[in-house]
């Protein structure tokens, strides 16, 4: 699978601490610097910190707790990531541009019209990954509010018993938009280095 999709638990009426986790979490100083990683938007904002990502996620009436979020990771294999571009900057310019557009055809999937989610990219472990913290109060494609409990299973991932009986994991539809707008994106790197070599 070249996207892995992973749902993580986040549970209770307490305040959540996934903004800074994911900011903070086990940086990598010679990848990510020694300062928390930035966390973006859908909306454009690139250099959110924990608290500002808090903010943004509940529309200014504080941190969010923890069931009002669903937070998910999503790991790409290192080639995969290393296509984007000739260093680790160009690469993560590309790769949010890639998560931007895979989580609007998510949006678009789900029927809403308008959603809050922040995100961070983690080059800490051999497989770059993006967490993402969506925040579950949203209104649908025809303006009426709606709650999303969690992802709906039809779009994760899933296991599937090929015709020589084989189980194989299949990335499911999430994982298959990431792979598609990393597939753009690694095609405009591609065509920009094309440009830069005549």
């Amino acid at each position: 699978m070249r996207a892995v999709v992973k749902v993580k638990q986040s549970q209770g009426r307490t305040p959540s601490n996934a903004t800074r986790y994911v900011a903070g979490s086990k940086l990598d100083s010679e990848r990510e610097g020694d300062k928390s990683r930035p966390l973006f938007t859908g909306k454009g904002h690139d250099d959110l910190t924990y608290r500002k990502a808090d903010g943004f996620l509940t529309g200014g009436h504080g941190a969010p707790i923890r069931n009002d979020l669903i937070h998910f990771s999503v790991s790409f294999r290192n080639e995969d990531f290393e296509a984007l571009g000739s260093n680790d900057g160009r690469r993560v310019d590309l790769l949010r541009e890639a998560a931007r557009d895979a989580m609007d055809e998510f949006r678009s999937d789900l029927r809403f019209g308008d959603w809050r989610w922040v995100a961070g990219i983690h080059l800490n472990t051999p497989h770059p990954h993006i967490h993402f913290l969506v925040f579950k109060e949203m209104t649908t494609d025809r303006g009426k509010p709606r709650r999303l409990g969690r992802i709906p299973k039809r779009l994760l991932p899933y296991k599937e018993r090929g015709p020589d009986g084989v189980v194989a994991a299949v990335e499911g539809r999430l994982g298959e938009a990431f792979v598609a707008a990393l597939d753009r994106a690694q095609q405009r790197a591609a065509l920009k280095q094309e440009r830069l070599e005549k």
